[in-house]
């Protein structure tokens, strides 16, 4: 689970995201740094793909 603060720089990514795919990025099921979150955010805007959350899905015991 990410657990920085949101600041207006990322704040600004996560607008861009949900601009492409309406449900938002999962943060929740994100585990890294705002530097990490924020090259996620480009890869899935720029390949116009959504972050993949299989792994929690098909894992739903592990927690983070």
């Amino acid at each position: 689970m990410f657990v920085e603060p949101i600041d207006e720089e990322l704040e600004r990514k996560l607008d861009e995201y949900e601009v492409i795919f309406p449900e938002g990025f999962p943060l929740m099921q994100f585990d890294g740094t705002k530097q990490e979150l924020i090259d996620e955010i480009n890869k899935c805007i720029e390949t116009k793909t959504e972050y993949d959350t299989s792994f929690w899905d098909n894992n739903p015991d592990i927690e983070t």
